[in-house]
């Protein structure tokens, strides 16, 4: 079974700093959400200012009546001649059309005087209904035909209706939608705008339409998990671009691609919005990636690849890659936070990073954006907000929010559950903005990582941002420290 679990407007990627989107209310819903709906009649997205779209393009398409003749003529003869004329007489009348684009069907005659030599002694049209541009030259084309010579008869004259209808070009097809530059993220790229939940709704109508074609794309062999569709919508409410992952799953992924492209909704925002919508093929699961589609810094406990280049474990500080891209950082499950973070310096500079770790056969498992340059925002928090953040240890677990501070040992899972479940409490009075910062020290273990960043989850925490600076003080803070999980009211 493959069900839509819900659209929504997309989050930006995590970052180290304030979301935007919350400081200045940008959050898609209640109060101020349809702010644009005055520019909108019905609420369906025709724009009431003044339309500036092109006419279609229009040509002409000529056709001949029955000719009349004052003497022996070979019709044939005259329909083969002038036929052969045909892209020099509508050339006359589409330059006309394209200097006066209403112009409509027409209708002329022409009489023409053919010499016993030959030759046209004159062409002109039978009446001025028509432009004089395109009479001057139409006759000139006709008075240069030459018929067979004739021994006798002097000269005839011919009548030849000739009719000019405007047909309009269709449109080129569009455009097939496409995938963003960078490699699928579960993340869009900008603060969602004020009418983007009233889109995603619209969105998720549409999406019930194409449920068939969607659930084609999951043959038998296709693993069960969890797949999210990022959906650009166009001002004119057009799937811009789609891009689907998380399912670990190329082919189905691409399938969906293809079976959300050329998608319209009725209910457009005034600019373009990114909508992130979640399907599901038997239970819920964590996202996995394909690594394909990255650019893959494999991450071992003694060394790191990308491409030819290996860097092993003490290496200094790495030079930046410069190859442009979003790099996946896939690691081994025991390898350790120190490599992790060297992983990350090496992709510091490419559009993203994202860190996996690999699960035997299956497809890695996501575990969240990795710090880079492009991830960094902007400096600082705002005043009355607090960043919730996580540091993993060897053995400890250590929460902190503002001055709040929490431990527990990796050991318990059921403590480390409840210490970012208190993380999430505390949140909510704190006024927290919605990046889980995670910070690795060097002895960290990746395996622990999947753990922790599933509590998180399972709390709430959906956007983690990992390779932060310690948000909750350094391994030295932790000397002489008892290693429990402190009582939900024993704050330090």
């Amino acid at each position: 079974m493959v069900r839509l679990v819900r659209c929504a407007p997309a989050t930006p990627s995590p970052s180290n700093s304030t979301d935007v989107g919350e400081l200045f209310g940008i959050s898609g819903e209640g109060e101020g959400e349809d702010e644009d709906d005055d520019r909108l009649v019905g609420g369906f997205g025709r724009n009431t200012e003044p339309s500036t779209a092109k006419l279609p393009k229009r040509t002409s398409q000529v056709s001949f009546g029955m000719p009349t003749a004052s003497g022996m003529l070979d019709t044939m003869l005259l329909q083969r001649l002038v036929v052969a004329k045909v892209p020099e007489i509508r050339a006359c009348f589409d330059r006309e059309l394209a200097a006066n684009p209403m112009l409509g069907r027409t209708s002329l005659a022409w009489r023409l005087a053919v010499a016993q030599d030959g030759r046209v002694l004159y062409a002109d049209p039978t009446s001025r209904s028509s432009s004089n541009a395109v009479a001057t030259c139409v006759s000139r084309v006709l008075r240069t035909m030459l018929f067979p010579t004739r021994a006798t008869g002097g000269s005839i004259t011919v009548t030849y209706p000739i009719v000019f209808d405007v047909i309009v070009e269709p449109e080129p097809p569009e455009p097939p939608p496409t995938t963003r530059s960078a490699a699928w993220t579960p993340f869009g790229t900008d603060a969602p705008v004020a009418a983007a939940s009233r889109v995603a709704r619209a969105v998720e109508a549409a999406l019930h339409d194409r449920r068939a074609t969607v659930v084609a794309c999951f043959p038998p062999a296709a693993p069960t998990g969890s797949l999210r569709a990022m959906i650009e919508i166009d001002d004119d409410g057009k799937a811009r671009s789609v891009q689907a992952g998380g399912l670990g799953h190329a082919a189905s992924e691409r399938c969906v691609e293809q079976a959300l492209s050329g998608m319209t909704v009725v209910a457009p925002a005034q600019q373009p919005v990114e909508i992130a919508c979640d399907y599901a093929r038997g239970d819920a699961q964590p996202w996995r990636v394909t690594p394909a589609a990255y650019r893959v810094i494999t991450t071992s406990r003694k060394q790191l690849r990308y491409e030819s280049q290996t860097l092993v474990i003490g290496a200094p500080e790495p030079e930046p890659l410069l190859d442009p891209g979003t790099y996946l950082v896939l690691a081994d499950a025991d390898a350790t936070g120190a490599m992790v973070t060297l992983a990350l310096q090496w992709a510091s500079e490419g559009n993203g990073a994202i860190i996996a770790v690999r699960d035997g056969a299956r497809a890695p498992i996501f575990l969240g954006v990795g710090r880079t340059a492009s991830a960094d925002g902007i400096d600082g928090l705002a005043r009355g907000t607090a960043q919730p953040g996580l540091r993993l240890g060897a053995k400890l677990l250590t929460a902190c929010v503002g001055r709040a501070t929490q431990r527990a040992k990796l050991a318990d899972v059921t403590a480390v559950g409840s210490l970012v479940q208190w993380l999430a409490t505390r949140c909510k009075t704190a006024r927290c903005i919605s990046t889980l910062s995670v910070a690795l020290d060097p002895d960290a273990i990746v395996r622990d990582l999947v753990e922790v960043i599933g509590a998180a989850r399972r709390a709430g925490f959906d956007r983690v941002l990992l390779g932060t600076d310690a948000p909750c003080g350094t391994q030295d803070d932790d000397e002489g420290r008892s290693e429990r999980l402190s009582g939900p009211d024993d704050d330090e």
